[in-house]
């Protein structure tokens, strides 16, 4: 194994020399790059030598024309001021070219199975790669934390799992944030009559600044959000060591689930549209945000027409939700109905499994328009608060449950 661990590593240069790196770093026949320079889509300097944006012009040009896009007509729009590449020449666009490595070479240099290496590439949304293919630039740094922590006792496909919750998480930030600039930032500027190839240009000095800044967003709420776990974790370790001691008796009190769902909500969207669906979901989230976030809480999954939410505290998890339910018609949504349940659950890759899941899905399943279900255990738990009260409504039948359960309907004596 090469000790990589204890020198830098330095990638491949992006800056392609001539047509040959160029074709490499791009992925693409060397061909392909004399038929973009011969369409005037690509332009060497005197020399003949391409710079680093090259490699992203190439592969933008191929991925249009994959899309459908001929040649000629991508030629013709550049041509005719319709369009233009200049953006790729600004700093944010910083991503990484093929190497003159393979998969195998970088395999070998980490001492980690080239199994593990195709799989984690294939991990990050990208069809799987063979062995001898060329790897990104970049994928020796990349590898370096899975090394360490297999290295460290975590098993080869826990470690892919985690990289597959990153990526699908990651996803959906990038693309959300494309959304906002797409939507808010671009299509106005075009709105007001500038051209494709204008537009960007005017995108993109904002987005050289707002790229640096985004990144550190992300990296500051990760941050904050790894404080949050983290604290919780060593606070159970904490507790674990004084109880070893006898010198503590942990209090029982599981963590709370609550699901709530908003009625009607499919048929509202058929109705007003997709547009009037976003809206609805962004009202829940602020709604959510403002009510969970208050008492300690978390929502855990979105799920379109609904959330699910975890509390450490029973009574909190049925505060919320009773006060998210009273509060939808204010914001302009459907009444909602919700279900609440307390018990082990089994996490991994990011979500809740078990029983108690189960159970608090389908008590919310079950639950009238404005109605909270709870279960018996939650009664127990939460059921010597002044500010809490609940009915019994009988023993229900839920689906996926072998047996019927009592439920109880929960109410708030005063929110606030």
């Amino acid at each position: 194994m090469n000790d990589t661990g204890n020198q830098p590593y330095h990638p491949v240069s992006m800056t392609a020399r001539g047509p040959k790196e160029l074709a490499e770093q791009a992925g693409v026949e060397e061909s392909y790059v004399a038929r973009l320079v011969e369409l005037g889509i690509l332009s060497p300097d005197d020399d003949g030598a391409f710079s680093r944006s090259d490699v992203y012009r190439v592969r933008f040009v191929r991925a249009s024309h994959r899309g459908g896009l001929s040649l000629d007509a991508i030629a013709s729009s550049i041509h005719e001021d319709r369009f233009s590449f200049a953006f790729l020449d600004e700093p944010q666009y910083r991503w990484a070219a093929l190497s003159a490595r393979t998969y195998r070479q970088v395999a070998d240099d980490l001492d980690l199975p080239i199994e593990f290496v195709l799989a984690f590439e294939e991990s990050l949304g990208k069809v799987r790669p063979g062995p001898d293919d060329p790897a990104p630039a970049d994928l020796l740094g990349m590898l370096e934390a899975p090394r360490r922590a297999i290295a460290a006792g975590v098993a080869a496909e826990v470690e892919l799992r985690l990289v597959r919750v990153f990526t699908d998480a990651l996803s959906r930030v990038v693309e959300t944030d494309a959304d906002v600039f797409h939507r808010h930032i671009e299509m106005p500027i075009l709105d007001a009559g500038r051209s494709h190839g204008e537009m960007l240009g005017i995108v993109n000095e904002i987005g050289a600044e707002l790229d640096l800044q985004r990144e550190e967003l992300v990296m500051s709420i990760y941050r904050r959000q790894q404080e949050r776990v983290w604290t919780d974790d060593f606070v159970q370790h904490m507790e674990s060591a004084i109880e070893a001691m006898g010198l503590y008796e942990r209090t029982e009190r599981p963590t709370a689930f609550a699901f709530l769902d908003l009625t009607g909500y499919t048929r509202l969207t058929e109705e007003r549209g997709d547009e009037a669906a976003a809206e609805l979901g962004a009202r829940l989230a602020q709604l959510v945000h403002e009510e969970v976030g208050r008492r300690d809480g978390r929502a855990v999954k979105w799920l379109g027409d609904g959330v699910m939410f975890s509390f450490r505290d029973p009574a909190a998890a049925v505060l919320a939700t009773i006060e998210v339910g009273r509060r939808t018609g204010d914001v302009g949504l459907p009444p909602a109905h919700a279900g609440v349940a307390a018990g082990p659950v089994i996490f991994q890759d990011g979500d809740y499994y078990g029983r108690t899941v189960n159970l608090a899905s389908r008590l919310a399943g079950a639950a009238q328009p404005g109605q909270t279900l709870v279960d018996a255990e939650i009664v127990r738990l939460a059921g010597d608060r002044d500010d809490l009260g609940f009915i019994s409504i009988g023993e229900v039948s839920l689906k996926g449950m072998s047996s019927p359960i009592e439920a109880f309907e929960a109410l708030a004596s005063h929110t606030g």
